[in-house]
């Protein structure tokens, strides 16, 4: 990606002014965005999601941990045209 954006052939290359690495939080500070969570949830979701500030911020503290991830995980997943999934030799199955 940056060398699409960035590099000599970009329009933009020579442009960039600064450049900022972005790191995902460590558990203390992901734990900070799910004050109210009990700390055995807050482990399962830093398992889940790692740090990333994209889902932390979307975890709603008044459902349940596996009502979070299903809808965080697959909610994206169906809204985009379906997902298409085979078990055990059975048919596809459109959701």
């Amino acid at each position: 990606m940056e060398s699409e954006v960035l590099g000599r052939k970009s329009p933009l290359y020579g442009r960039r002014t600064a450049q900022i690495r972005l790191l995902p939080f460590d558990y203390a500070d992901a734990a900070k965005f799910l004050p109210n969570t009990k700390s055995q949830d807050l482990v399962r979701y830093y398992a889940t999601f790692g740090g990333t500030p994209y889902y932390l911020a979307r975890i709603n503290e008044s459902d349940g941990f596996e009502d979070n991830v299903l809808r965080l995980m697959f909610d994206n997943l169906l809204a985009n045209g379906g997902v298409m999934i085979r078990l055990r030799g059975n048919g596809p199955i459109l959701m």
